[in-house]
């Protein structure tokens, strides 16, 4: 189904039948559902946000009505982060905090998100918002020498984080307001 369409570059499946796919084609981002477990896929409604020059850097689904990604400009490395309320047929679209490049999102609910980074270049970042991406606060994460930027975050719970970069790692228990080494 992908071949000659794009790049995958996300993949998501808030249950076993419905998983979303995100593509970056050309400078927009294509988006692409399955019903049935990865049989038969469909382009979806397009999120209308301006992605001359970005990447796209995370997806994550936490509900199939929920899903949220980021997408990076490559200029200045400022992220954009969009969401989705109503399965992907339309896209809000909340610019993250200037000084901090976020490349790693993942929500355990549609109101719980975490996102890591980096911050002035090399200091690890992560944030965490509780109203499904509208707002986001900044958790406190030691810097450097013990650990470096963070590339990815993966919650099995609400509670528990880790996330990991290129010289460590940290882990939070508290959803993100407090990570450790």
């Amino acid at each position: 189904m992908f071949k000659g369409q794009g790049q995958v570059d996300g993949l998501s499946c808030p249950t076993i039948s419905r998983c979303l796919a995100a593509m970056t084609v050309g400078t927009s981002i294509g988006l692409l559902a399955t019903v049935d477990g990865g049989a038969v896929w469909t382009r979806t409604t397009d999120p209308e946000v301006d992605l001359e020059g970005r990447a796209l850097e995370g997806l994550s689904c936490p509900s199939p009505q929920d899903c949220v990604f980021l997408a990076e400009r490559i200029s200045d490395q400022r992220s954009i982060f969009a969401r989705t309320t109503d399965g992907g047929s339309s896209w809000t679209t909340v610019a993250m905090p200037a000084q901090d490049q976020v490349v790693g999102v993942t929500c355990q609910t549609p109101s719980h998100c975490v996102a890591v980074g980096s911050f002035n270049d090399d200091d690890p970042a992560a944030f965490v918002s509780a109203d499904g991406g509208a707002t986001w606060s900044a958790g406190t994460v030691p810097r450097r020498p013990h650990t470096s930027s963070f590339f990815w975050v993966a919650c099995p719970t609400v509670s528990h984080c880790v996330a990991v970069g290129p010289e460590g790692s940290a882990y939070t228990v508290d959803g993100g307001i407090t990570w450790r080494t």
